[in-house]
């Protein structure tokens, strides 16, 4: 699982046709200040020589999404026997709490509109088609082929979420990632889990959701103004999500024994989520 405690801004000036540009970088590391400060001067050097190479600042990211820890705020870490980090919680750049599984699968399904030729298979079995039933029916294929499989199975508001609960797996395999495109889960999600070496899952509503459109100050806060705004912003957050939830629970399908390194994870994910009560607005 790739987390970050210590985090370093460093920055350095490139010239542009004459022009002095300051240019930032931040990186992280699980071990000390002073690794975290020197990947970041590194990262910021070779910013510089792109730059000054391609004389436009305003290149993309070489790095790609998710190579790196994700510069998020860690809430929570809980350890396994062997003293590995199992799951951790951390706090994204929109504000909300995202669940870090080392080995707990989660599994995320966008539902988009139904193809015509969906619609049409619909039609002809004399009923409307329905995004979610025909989720769940190839979920219960797969289960029917992988018999000993079992998988938790929550309603977002754009989806459904597995959690596969018979046994640990591990996110960056190749047998992973074959189950996650066979289920039909989010290639950017297949790819997060990938290269992070955790499965996630957002335990908070989405701020815009809930009314707050407002970014929260970046992580780390750099200045005591800059965390003042944070914990403003928190507490209007928090008592938007009232009512609301990021998702409900809806079956638990195939073998329904939960292995007990997994039932950490499911206790935390169903209590953060607000995903055992009835009746809440999906956010």
């Amino acid at each position: 699982m790739k987390l970050a405690q210590h985090w370093s801004k460093q920055s350095a000036v490139a010239t542009i046709d004459g022009e002095a540009i300051t240019l930032s970088c931040w990186r992280g590391s699980a071990d000390s200040p002073d690794e975290a400060a020197r990947l970041a001067q590194e990262a910021v050097q070779r910013l510089v020589q792109r730059v000054e190479k391609a004389k436009e600042w305003d290149l993309p990211d070489a790095y790609g999404y998710g190579d790196r820890p994700l510069r998020e705020e860690i809430l929570e870490k809980r350890r396994d026997e062997a003293g590995a980090v199992s799951l951790a919680v951390t706090r994204n750049a929109m504000g909300a709490r995202v669940l870090n599984a080392a080995r707990a699968m989660f599994v995320d399904l966008d539902l988009g509109p139904l193809g015509l030729w969906q619609q049409l298979r619909a039609l002809l079995r004399g009923r409307r088609a329905n995004a979610e039933e025909l989720a769940l029916a190839r979920v219960a294929a797969w289960l029917a082929a992988h018999p000993g499989w079992g998988f938790r199975v929550y309603r977002t508001p754009r989806g459904l979420r597995l959690l596969a609960t018979q046994g640990p797996q591990e996110p960056e395999t190749d047998s992973t990632r074959r189950i996650l495109e066979e289920l039909g889960c989010d290639p950017l999600f297949i790819r997060l889990c990938r290269v992070q070496e955790s499965f996630r899952a957002r335990l908070d509503p989405k701020p815009f959701r809930v009314g707050i459109h407002e970014k929260p100050p970046g992580f780390p806060r750099e200045s005591p103004e800059e965390a003042h705004r944070f914990e403003a912003w928190l507490q209007a957050y928090r008592h938007a999500c009232e009512g609301r939830a990021a998702c409900a629970f809806l079956a638990h399908l195939g073998d329904t024994r939960i292995h007990p390194d997994l039932a950490p994870v499911v206790r935390l994910h169903d209590e953060a989520t607000l995903a055992l009560h009835g009746g809440r607005h999906l956010a």
